[in-house]
């Protein structure tokens, strides 16, 4: 019982998650981490991630992270994202709905266990350092429903590709897509 709650929930966050952490990069990186203002973005960008084609969920959260404008996301670009999502959980508290409070928190836990290089290591096929948008989304099978659908579908998203990312930690992902 346990497991299939920690499996919906990882289930139903992994969209918000997704477009909630490319935002909090852009912020964190330009020293304008303040939680209501990456809040305000999470409210702006929901509409599109929730209705429109994953495209332009993508778009619209790559364009704001990517503040150097070069397509790649590096590790000082992720770090800040990271504190940026910490700072934005933290703040807004109890206010966020249980599933995505759960969701946020699993995604930075699973993250800091891993470790940030490890995980760019993980999805870097040419070996510079850095992330391009196809390699970051390497795993997922993008098509003309929402970011959310998509991730829920198990056709959706590789995740066996991405539980082997995150190495022993993996397993909890494994775990989390079992109904």
């Amino acid at each position: 019982m346990r497991a299939r709650w920690f499996g919906l929930t990882l289930k139903a966050t992994l969209g918000a998650t997704f477009s909630a952490l490319f935002a909090a990069w852009a912020l964190a990186a330009i020293g304008a981490v303040q939680p209501p203002d990456f809040d305000d973005f999470v409210r702006g960008v929901t509409p599109t991630c929730n209705n429109m084609p994953a495209e332009a969920c993508i778009d619209r959260s790559w364009q704001f992270v990517d503040l150097d404008g070069d397509g790649l996301l590096s590790i000082e670009e992720l770090a800040a994202l990271q504190s940026g999502v910490g700072q934005w959980a933290v703040w807004r508290g109890e206010s966020l709905p249980p599933r995505s409070r759960s969701g946020v928190y699993l995604g930075l836990t699973l993250v800091q266990a891993v470790g940030l290089q490890r995980l760019i290591e993980s999805y870097d096929s040419n070996g510079d350092g850095l992330l391009s948008r196809d390699e970051a989304l390497s795993d997922i099978n993008l098509d003309d429903r929402p970011l959310g659908e998509i991730l829920r579908d198990p056709n959706g998203l590789d995740r066996q590709a991405l539980a082997a990312r995150f190495g022993p930690m993996g397993a909890l992902l494994s775990g989390a897509y079992d109904d």
